[in-house]
């Protein structure tokens, strides 16, 4: 699959650790089997100064933004109310690449 690498940031509502423990099986059966055309490369969550987690970061790789942003929107913690918001960003992966 050759296109374009993009970074998703969710960020979560404040104090979601139950909305995401409900979600998150939903959450990581999408990422380990993405729709074609989408790759997943990296993800996990990210974390707060006093270890709490404070949202989502995958890097993925998709034939365009559009389809990136689709793939970011439609994750179920999203409408779980884990994440506020997301952000998708075209990202030029230089070291370490795959």
């Amino acid at each position: 699959m050759a296109g374009h690498h993009y970074i998703v940031m969710g960020q979560d509502v404040p104090n979601s650790e139950a909305d995401r423990a409900e979600a998150f099986s939903a959450h990581k059966a999408r990422l380990d089997a993405p729709p074609p055309g989408i790759r997943v490369h990296v993800s996990g969550p990210l974390y707060g100064a006093g270890g709490e987690p404070t949202g989502s970061l995958f890097i993925l790789e998709a034939p365009d933004l559009p389809t990136a942003r689709s793939f970011a929107e439609a994750d179920p913690y999203l409408p779980g109310g884990v994440w506020q918001s997301v952000e998708v960003r075209q990202f030029d992966w230089r070291r370490g690449r795959p």
